[in-house]
């Protein structure tokens, strides 16, 4: 049915004929490379090299978790927008309506993705080739690996699909994908653990606890299985490998079945309402059709009037950009805001307990400190790029990106309209979170000495005390907090610039999230390229002042070998010169995104929105001064 299906066809001529499938392609092989090669000068510098046996296991083990983890993504991301994608094309209604069932759209749809995928893994055979030709790898191990990688896309991708059936918005699907996918790698790991922790259960390895939270990991984690089935450290096959396989197997087909019957759910419900919404305009117009031969008026049936908030008129000193983003971007419903503070209330209770179980009370310093800028920083670099790269790629896809331009804003009020508002929400929520951790999870010891006999002086150093503690606790809190704005500001604008060259959310995200990436581990690439030098120390130490700006998470590490000039966190003139050096860096980037956003956007969509806006007002006669020669 499928291998003469017309979806299937249809998907994969438009994916193989642009640019996309090709860069996807370029960009795997690159980072499978750089993989590679990673692990190779890290056997040379081991002196691995001259056991074959070790170095191919080495590489063997390189290849298959950066495919297995390359391969889940890329899966997610593929299926992601296979049903969505379509309302955003316009093109949903005429797929719903074509004699075909849903079942068969989704399988089509979804065995287009998967046949991506596969030309990934041949493109990848002369990497396991090299392994091969090392020897010290068994096909037992082979067979178990690509089992584990073939299972990985197969269950993933169809919560790909499940998430694009249903959410109505690419990146809103995106980002669910990704998080489910993240917890069945981890997640569910982590949070069995702390449940059992919070109930006082001890999770040592030969308790009944640890057993559970095992076992649920090998179920539903790839890297989980792929780590003790082919067996990291031990050439062979762990005793036990097959048992994990099968539970594997089935937590894996288990997670495929439930996100097929929610896909399939899912586009039955959208093709009811667009086949509901098609017959109800069928029969409008064939009302009108009548009424028309019989010469009397169309009888529309009215709907009941909508009951709508009334909003407040935006003021001529406010950015109407900014004024409509900050009404649309978070939504207004009790149910949504309830489950956002309820998300902020779980990760702020849980990263509080970490640290006040890390960290004893009565010991406190700067590097701990450090070490929430370190957490916060990462999740900046999680969050505040998905919000920046649906800027000015939503508006395309939704149409308004002419109408937008053809107003008498500048591109530069457009621009920092949309940044100041993801800004604002951003600068709100690590301040805001960054505070109640530091004063709840930190305290300083407070020493009260002498009056005794006194209670009134008792209590006046008692109080003294307290102040002067908490005062050193708010200044260090200022000194991350500082950093932490101008990191999530680097961060959106870097967003803000994939938005504009982009012209799809989703590969606005994916390029973001991949430059971030490449950034974040280009410090440890020069690191070993360095080590490699007899004059590594020379070379180092002027490469390492400029880590922290290309990745800002090495800010907060307190090493000379990644964090030279800024190593000393402490002082206020490391912290505003590091913030001034970010702030010149972001107006660079900005400088580029508001060129390229004039030059490929405004002057090109601006003469179209005029020339509409044209075609549609009536045409003029010529007046009697057109016409004369004289004139």
């Amino acid at each position: 049915m499928l291998s003469f299906s017309p979806i299937l066809n249809r998907e994969l001529l438009t994916f193989l004929r642009r640019k996309r499938a090709f860069g996807g392609l370029l960009l795997f092989l690159v980072v499978l490379a750089g993989a590679t090669g990673m692990c190779w000068w890290t056997s040379l510098q081991q002196g691995n090299v001259i056991a074959r046996d070790l170095l191919s296991r080495s590489l063997f083990h390189t290849v298959m978790i950066t495919q297995l983890i390359a391969f889940s993504c890329y899966a997610l991301i593929l299926t992601c927008t296979k049903i969505n994608g379509e309302r955003d094309e316009k093109t949903l209604d005429l797929l719903v309506t074509a004699p075909l069932s849903s079942l068969h759209v989704i399988l089509a749809k979804y065995v287009a993705a998967l046949t991506v995928i596969v030309l990934l893994v041949f493109a990848s055979a002369p990497f396991l080739g090299l392994c091969f030709l090392l020897g010290g790898v068994s096909g037992r191990e082979v067979l178990s690996a690509y089992t584990i990688v073939v299972l990985a896309v197969l269950a993933y991708g169809m919560v790909g699909m499940a998430c694009s059936a249903l959410f109505r918005k690419n990146y809103v699907a995106l980002a669910a994908g990704f998080l489910v996918v993240l917890f069945f790698y981890l997640g569910d790991f982590l949070l069995s653990a702390l449940i059992l922790e919070t109930m006082g259960v001890r999770t040592t390895p030969n308790s009944w606890a640890f057993g559970i939270v095992f076992v649920m990991f090998l179920t539903t984690s790839p890297l989980g299985a792929y780590i003790v089935a082919c067996s990291l450290e031990s050439p062979p096959p762990m005793p036990f490998a097959p048992p994990v396989m099968l539970l594997h197997i089935i937590g894996q087909v288990s997670v495929f079945i439930i996100s097929f019957l929610i896909a399939w759910r899912g586009f039955r419900l959208i093709a009811g309402r667009a086949e509901r919404r098609a017959r109800r305009r069928k029969d409008l117009l064939s009302l009108a059709r009548t009424d028309e031969n019989q010469g009397d008026a169309v009888d529309v049936p009215n709907r009941p009037p909508s009951r709508t908030k009334r909003r407040r008129a935006i003021s001529d000193r406010i950015n109407p950009v900014y004024a409509r983003e900050n009404r649309l971007f978070l939504s207004r419903r009790w149910k949504h805001r309830l489950l956002r503070y309820a998300a902020v209330a779980v990760v702020f209770f849980v990263v509080r307990s970490f640290f006040t179980d890390m960290f004893p009370r009565r010991s406190y310093s700067f590097e701990n400190m450090c070490v929430l800028g370190v957490m916060i920083a990462i999740a900046a670099a999680l969050f505040v790029p998905f919000l920046a790269a649906r800027m000015v790629t939503s508006e395309r896809e939704t149409g308004s990106l002419p109408l937008l331009v053809a107003t008498p804003l500048r591109p530069r009020q457009v621009l920092l309209g949309k940044l100041a508002v993801v800004l604002k929400y951003s600068f709100a929520m690590i301040l805001l979170f960054s505070f109640l951790v530091a004063m709840t999870s930190f305290a300083l010891p407070i020493a009260t000495s002498g009056g005794s006999g006194n209670k009134p002086l008792a209590l006046a150093q008692g109080m003294n005390a307290w102040v002067t503690s908490y005062g050193i606790l708010l200044r260090d809190w200022v000194k991350i907090l500082l950093p932490l704005l101008v990191i999530a500001l680097y961060f959106a604008t870097v967003g803000l610039f994939y938005s504009v060259v982009c012209r799809k959310t989703v590969a606005a995200i994916a390029w973001t999230y991949g430059t971030i990436l490449i950034l974040a581990f280009s410090p440890f690439f020069v690191l070993l390229l360095f080590g490699l030098s007899p004059r590594s120390e020379d070379l180092i130490k002027p490469a390492s002042s400029l880590f922290p700006i290309v990745s800002p998470v090495f800010y907060f590490i307190p090493e000379e070998s990644v964090n030279l000039m800024w190593y000393k966190n402490g002082l206020w003139t490391a912290v505003l010169s590091y913030c001034t050096v970010m702030c010149m860096v972001c107006g660079v980037i900005y400088t580029v995104t508001e060129t390229i956003f004039r030059q490929k956007y405004y002057y090109s969509e601006m003469p179209l929105a005029h020339l509409e806006g044209a075609s549609d007002q009536p045409s003029q006669p010529q007046s009697a001064s057109q016409d004369s020669p004289a004139q």
